[in-house]
Protein backbone atom coordinates (compact mmCIF):
# COMPACT_ATOMS: atom_id res chain seq x y z
CA UNK A 1 0.00 0.00 0.00
CA UNK A 2 1.43 3.38 -0.94
CA UNK A 3 2.07 5.80 1.88
CA UNK A 4 1.16 8.71 -0.42
CA UNK A 5 -2.50 7.61 -0.44
CA UNK A 6 -3.01 8.03 3.31
CA UNK A 7 -6.00 10.23 3.99
CA UNK A 8 -7.90 11.00 7.17
CA UNK A 9 -10.69 8.70 5.90
CA UNK A 10 -8.34 5.74 5.35
CA UNK A 11 -7.07 4.44 8.72
CA UNK A 12 -5.32 1.44 7.13
CA UNK A 13 -3.32 3.74 4.88
CA UNK A 14 -2.50 5.96 7.86
CA UNK A 15 -1.27 2.94 9.84
CA UNK A 16 0.84 1.77 6.89
CA UNK A 17 2.35 5.24 6.55
CA UNK A 18 3.18 5.30 10.26
CA UNK A 19 4.72 1.81 10.01
CA UNK A 20 6.79 2.85 6.97
CA UNK A 21 8.08 5.85 8.91
CA UNK A 22 8.99 3.69 11.90
CA UNK A 23 10.75 1.13 9.73
CA UNK A 24 12.63 3.89 7.93
CA UNK A 25 13.80 5.44 11.20
CA UNK A 26 14.76 2.01 12.57
CA UNK A 27 16.69 1.17 9.39
CA UNK A 28 18.49 4.52 9.54
CA UNK A 29 19.44 3.81 13.15
CA UNK A 30 20.74 0.34 12.29
CA UNK A 31 22.82 1.70 9.39
CA UNK A 32 24.18 4.44 11.65
CA UNK A 33 25.02 1.92 14.39
CA UNK A 34 26.83 -0.40 11.95
CA UNK A 35 28.92 2.52 10.72
CA UNK A 36 29.63 3.60 14.31
CA UNK A 37 30.72 0.10 15.27
CA UNK A 38 32.97 -0.37 12.24
CA UNK A 39 34.57 3.02 12.87
CA UNK A 40 35.20 2.42 16.58
CA UNK A 41 38.31 0.81 18.06
CA UNK A 42 38.09 -2.96 18.30
CA UNK A 43 38.19 -4.11 21.95
CA UNK A 44 41.13 -6.50 21.38
CA UNK A 45 43.36 -4.26 19.27
CA UNK A 46 42.37 -0.78 20.46
CA UNK A 47 42.43 0.33 16.82
CA UNK A 48 39.84 0.63 14.08
CA UNK A 49 39.91 -2.57 12.04
CA UNK A 50 40.59 -2.23 8.34
CA UNK A 51 38.06 -3.81 5.98
CA UNK A 52 40.38 -6.72 5.25
CA UNK A 53 40.80 -7.33 9.01
CA UNK A 54 37.02 -7.54 9.48
CA UNK A 55 36.90 -9.92 6.49
CA UNK A 56 39.65 -12.08 8.05
CA UNK A 57 37.81 -12.21 11.39
CA UNK A 58 34.64 -13.28 9.58
CA UNK A 59 36.56 -15.99 7.74
CA UNK A 60 38.07 -17.19 11.04
CA UNK A 61 34.45 -17.75 12.15
CA UNK A 62 33.71 -19.72 8.99
CA UNK A 63 31.72 -16.84 7.45
CA UNK A 64 32.23 -14.68 4.39
CA UNK A 65 32.18 -10.88 4.11
CA UNK A 66 33.93 -9.10 1.26
CA UNK A 67 36.17 -6.14 2.02
CA UNK A 68 34.16 -3.92 -0.33
CA UNK A 69 30.94 -4.89 1.46
CA UNK A 70 32.51 -4.02 4.84
CA UNK A 71 33.71 -0.67 3.47
CA UNK A 72 30.21 0.06 2.16
CA UNK A 73 28.78 -0.69 5.61
CA UNK A 74 31.44 1.45 7.28
CA UNK A 75 30.57 4.46 5.12
CA UNK A 76 26.81 3.84 5.53
CA UNK A 77 26.47 3.37 1.76
CA UNK A 78 24.72 0.01 2.09
CA UNK A 79 21.25 -0.88 3.20
CA UNK A 80 20.47 -2.86 6.31
CA UNK A 81 22.20 -6.25 6.09
CA UNK A 82 20.64 -9.54 7.08
CA UNK A 83 20.34 -10.55 10.71
CA UNK A 84 23.06 -13.11 9.96
CA UNK A 85 25.52 -10.34 9.00
CA UNK A 86 24.48 -8.22 12.01
CA UNK A 87 25.12 -11.19 14.32
CA UNK A 88 28.51 -11.79 12.70
CA UNK A 89 29.51 -8.14 13.21
CA UNK A 90 28.25 -8.26 16.80
CA UNK A 91 30.39 -11.36 17.42
CA UNK A 92 33.47 -9.79 15.83
CA UNK A 93 33.14 -6.62 17.92
CA UNK A 94 32.03 -8.19 21.20
CA UNK A 95 28.58 -6.63 21.44
CA UNK A 96 25.18 -8.28 21.33
CA UNK A 97 22.64 -8.01 18.56
CA UNK A 98 20.61 -5.43 20.50
CA UNK A 99 23.45 -2.95 19.96
CA UNK A 100 22.16 -2.18 16.47
CA UNK A 101 18.77 -0.96 17.70
CA UNK A 102 20.06 1.02 20.68
CA UNK A 103 21.64 4.41 21.32
CA UNK A 104 24.15 2.90 23.78
CA UNK A 105 27.86 2.78 22.99
CA UNK A 106 29.82 -0.37 22.10
CA UNK A 107 31.66 -0.03 25.42
CA UNK A 108 28.32 -0.01 27.29
CA UNK A 109 27.36 -3.29 25.61
CA UNK A 110 30.76 -4.85 26.31
CA UNK A 111 30.43 -3.82 29.96
CA UNK A 112 26.99 -5.47 30.08
CA UNK A 113 28.43 -8.70 28.67
CA UNK A 114 31.24 -8.61 31.21
CA UNK A 115 28.73 -7.96 34.00
CA UNK A 116 26.69 -10.95 32.84
CA UNK A 117 29.80 -13.10 33.01
CA UNK A 118 30.44 -11.84 36.55
CA UNK A 119 26.89 -12.67 37.56
CA UNK A 120 27.38 -16.19 36.19
CA UNK A 121 30.43 -16.61 38.48
CA UNK A 122 28.99 -17.67 41.86
CA UNK A 123 31.91 -16.35 43.93
CA UNK A 124 31.94 -12.98 42.17
CA UNK A 125 28.16 -12.70 42.45
CA UNK A 126 28.31 -13.38 46.20
CA UNK A 127 30.97 -10.68 46.59
CA UNK A 128 28.95 -8.26 44.47
CA UNK A 129 25.79 -8.86 46.50
CA UNK A 130 27.63 -8.35 49.80
CA UNK A 131 29.19 -5.13 48.50
CA UNK A 132 25.75 -3.84 47.46
CA UNK A 133 24.82 -3.48 51.15
CA UNK A 134 27.83 -1.26 51.95
CA UNK A 135 27.60 2.49 52.44
CA UNK A 136 28.75 4.76 49.62
CA UNK A 137 32.08 5.59 51.33
CA UNK A 138 32.71 1.89 51.99
CA UNK A 139 32.01 1.10 48.31
CA UNK A 140 34.52 3.79 47.31
CA UNK A 141 37.12 2.23 49.63
CA UNK A 142 36.43 -1.22 48.24
CA UNK A 143 36.75 0.07 44.67
CA UNK A 144 40.12 1.66 45.57
CA UNK A 145 41.32 -1.65 47.07
CA UNK A 146 40.30 -3.53 43.93
CA UNK A 147 42.03 -0.96 41.68
CA UNK A 148 45.22 -1.33 43.75
CA UNK A 149 45.03 -5.12 43.45
CA UNK A 150 44.55 -4.92 39.69
CA UNK A 151 47.53 -2.57 39.31
CA UNK A 152 49.70 -4.95 41.35
CA UNK A 153 48.47 -8.02 39.42
CA UNK A 154 47.51 -6.81 35.91
CA UNK A 155 47.14 -10.36 34.56
CA UNK A 156 44.27 -11.20 36.92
Amino acid sequence: MSTASATPEDPDAQAAAADDGLVGRRNDLIIQRISQLLNSPHPETGTVLQGKEVTARAQARGQSLSTSYVLGLRSANRGVPSVHVLQLLADIYGVNLNFFASQRTPDDFRADLKLQAVLDDHEARALFLRAADLSAPAKENLAAIIEDMLRENPDE
